[in-house]
């Protein structure tokens, strides 16, 4: 394939989820603490090209509000005290020069809330998506009255 040719794939139907009609919306808010992830590009996408072979990524936060005023977290980022808040595993691998965290962010998702006029018992749930250090936040920082809903592979 000359460098000049892209690649096509063909997209399949999305299977039907048997989602009922709602009049219901929700509110989605993206949270950015600042913290960058850097990481080789091959871990997260392909073909990699020469001269990119590194990608720094955000980990971001949501915010979900319901109209009922119910309030869900989806990850938390990374956490404030990443430097002394891990294990010495994932310590060594944050550190790692060819993947870890590449920018550090000045707060973390629950300041960030709370300096924007959202407090921390006015959250619901947070639900994580997977158990990475750059997801899963600091959740001690949340009430016991703050639910934490994980999915399988958790244990």
């Amino acid at each position: 394939m000359s460098s000049n040719q892209g690649y096509s794939v063909q997209a399949e139907s999305p299977p039907d989820l048997h989602i009922p009609p709602s009049e219901k919306t929700v509110s989605v808010f993206l949270v950015d603490s600042g913290v960058r992830v850097g990481a080789p590009r091959e871990l997260l996408v392909i073909p990699t090209y020469k001269g990119a072979e590194d990608i720094i990524a955000p980990a971001y936060s949501f915010l979900v509000s319901h109209p009922s005023g119910k309030r869900i977290l989806f990850d938390l980022g990374v956490r404030k005290d990443w430097q002394s808040g891990f294990s010495p595993s994932v310590l060594q691998e944050i550190t790692n020069p060819d993947f870890g965290i590449t920018a550090v962010q000045s707060t973390d998702v629950p300041e960030f809330l709370v300096q924007g006029g959202i407090q921390l018992d006015e959250i619901n749930q947070i639900l994580w998506s997977h158990h990475h250090w750059d997801h899963v936040g600091d959740p001690t920082l949340f009430p016991t009255t703050t639910d934490l809903v994980v999915g399988q592979g958790f244990g």
